[in-house]
């Protein structure tokens, strides 16, 4: 019976450190779990966020596409009206040059 006593105190500090070892890898695999939870929650977070930033990327393109089409038209019909005006002042300084000429009778210089 002594033997058996002596015998179970080693066997109990073998348990026990067993039990430590075990917990400590029982709180370690769970640490580990837990991490990888949190990594594949950030990813999907990360995803969802450029989804909607390309989603915006895409939007703001199709804009700029529309408003460089309509600078493109907003151009072609300012130099349309820079070209009018320049004939128009062409036409006003002719008709001046006309009006005022001495050897053009009344009648040709009110045309």
């Amino acid at each position: 019976m002594v033997a058996f006593l002596a015998l179970l105190v080693p066997l109990a500090k073998i348990v026990a450190t067993c039990v430590c070892v075990g917990a400590g890898c029982h709180v370690c695999k769970k640490g580990f779990e837990a991490y990888n939870k949190s990594q594949k929650v950030k990813l999907r977070n990360i995803e969802r966020k450029s989804k909607a930033d390309d989603a915006k990327i895409k939007a703001a393109t199709e804009d700029n596409k529309r408003l460089e089409k309509d600078i493109g038209e907003l151009k072609k019909e300012h130099e349309e009206l820079a070209k009018q005006k320049e004939q128009d002042q062409k036409d006003l300084e002719f008709a001046k040059g006309k009006a005022n000429d001495p050897n053009l009778s009344e009648e040709e210089r009110r045309q």
